[in-house]
């Protein structure tokens, strides 16, 4: 398992937001790394998930969620987590968690959710991008 913060290349237009930083690598992969170790809300979901629909500019991309340092979401929030695991936000999600503990409520989560892309939660960053090269568009 890594620990090490996931970071864009110097090249990289990074969007930044008061929870996270994101951007489309060169692999075709967009990174969303949550910088903050606090609780995200409502408004910080939506504005992350508009941020990963605008990114592509018309396309959509598979992406990586680094949620190593998110808390957690309020109940309300977790609404729009789903949203951002439907088709419109992109083609498939990987999330990046601490813990293999983590890993298990995570993929509880994502069977009781209504994920409509492919999902799956990893502790390696590595693994997570192997993974995604399925998914990725041409």
């Amino acid at each position: 398992m890594s620990n090490l913060e996931i970071l864009p290349p110097a090249d990289a237009e990074v969007f930044e937001t008061r929870i996270a930083k994101i951007w489309l690598q060169d692999d075709g992969i967009v990174r969303i790394v949550v910088t903050q170790q606090i609780e995200g809300s409502a408004d910080d979901l939506r504005e992350l998930i508009e941020l990963v629909i605008n990114i592509g500019k018309g396309k959509m991309y598979p992406a990586v969620i680094d949620i190593r340092k998110m808390r957690s979401f309020p109940r309300g929030a977790r609404k729009y987590f789903g949203d951002i695991n439907r088709p419109r936000a992109g083609l498939a999600s990987a999330y990046l968690v601490q813990s293999t503990l983590s890993r298990l409520f995570g993929n509880l989560f994502i069977s009781l959710g209504k994920s409509q892309i492919p999902t799956k939660i990893f502790t390696s960053e590595k693994e997570a991008i192997k993974w995604l090269e399925n998914f990725k568009d041409g």
